[in-house]
């Protein structure tokens, strides 16, 4: 009796890469202009390109907000202000995922709130474990118009090359980090009509993995996205989006490592982080701006960071106005 074949079901490649795609959160800090219709758009924006991103944060940063004036958030508040939109939006998720890394993409401006994140979230345990949990970090270097701007690696190493409980080399340190850092330029909506991924460096067995990438984001020039005649077009793909598949590709890549090897390499970067004094340490960055005056000046703020228990010292604090023997200067 002859035995029936198995039906074969027709196999959508598309649906199977999704299907098996791990899941991940998105943080995007960006610097588009902050409105209900520019935030709308850009959730969906990143939504359509990473389809695995199960919870998105979509975080405005502009210079505005580390400006130190009592009209507007010093980086501290808006490093506590991310943390918990970011909580926020993964809470419903978490019951699903035992897991669920994090994904940070922003601009340089960004980059600075986001080392003051870490910073903040080594002290509260509340925010420890969505820190622990970061796979992947991207960070363009391209907002201020080819000003040198020094790596965010660098710039974590000098945060904790001076605290007194390195458990590792930073070399060996970061070796082994589980975040990936990247090298992009990336010009934003009303200053430029594109934006490019000019290189992803990544360490792998002491070998460094170079992709040479090009994402062109079509749009207008125009800094107000509220006009109708702009609905409908300002999220338009490159062609063939292939830079977009690219980096998706290598944060894939970084997310299930992260799943797989349950990594404690971001737990020993907080630690380290957690050592700097809150009451008497400043780290001192140079300003995303150096013409802004308001970096030139001790602000009576500094004094309310030095005093409160439960923030950090804001490590874009004015370039070289107050001296300390304690002090890391990271530029």
């Amino acid at each position: 009796m002859a035995t029936k074949e198995p039906r074969v079901e027709p196999q959508n490649h598309l649906k199977m890469e999704i299907e098996e795609g791990v899941p991940f959160h998105l943080v995007v800090i960006h610097g588009f202009v902050d409105t209900l219709s520019a935030r709308s758009q850009t959730v969906n924006f990143w939504r359509t390109r990473f389809p695995h991103a199960c919870a998105i944060t979509d975080f405005p940063f502009f210079d505005d907000d580390v400006e130190l004036s009592l009209n507007h958030a010093g980086l501290v508040q808006r490093a506590q202000c991310l943390l918990a939109t970011a909580n926020k939006d993964r809470m419903p998720f978490e019951t699903k995922h035992t897991c669920l890394p994090i994904v940070f993409l922003c601009h340089d401006l960004g980059g600075y709130l986001l080392q003051q994140a870490l910073v903040l979230a080594s002290k509260h345990q509340d925010y420890r474990r969505l820190a622990n949990e970061t796979a992947v970090i991207v960070i363009c270097n391209g907002y201020t118009g080819g000003r040198d701007v020094a790596s965010f690696q660098h710039q974590i190493e000098k945060l904790v090359e001076s605290t007194p409980n390195k458990l590792l080399p930073l070399s060996n340190l970061f070796e082994v980090l589980s975040i990936v850092l990247t090298d992009i330029h990336w010009k934003f909506l009303g200053m430029a009509k594109n934006f490019s991924v000019v290189r992803v460096n990544r360490k792998q067995d002491a070998d460094v993995l170079e992709i040479d990438v090009e994402l062109t984001l079509h749009s207008c020039t125009q800094f107000h996205l509220d006009s109708p005649k702009l609905a409908g077009n300002l999220w338009e793909f490159g062609s063939g989006d292939k830079a977009t598949e690219k980096l998706y590709d290598l944060m894939k890549q970084a997310v299930r490592k992260m799943t797989q090897d349950d990594s404690k390499d971001m737990r020993l970067l907080l630690h380290m982080l957690s050592a700097i004094d809150v009451c008497d340490h400043l780290v001192n960055l140079s300003p995303p701006h150096q013409n802004f005056l308001e970096w030139l000046h001790e602000h009576r703020a500094y004094l309310e960071w030095r005093t409160s228990e439960y923030t950090v010292p804001d490590i874009l604090y004015f370039c070289g106005s107050v001296s300390s023997e304690n002090s890391v200067t990271a530029c």
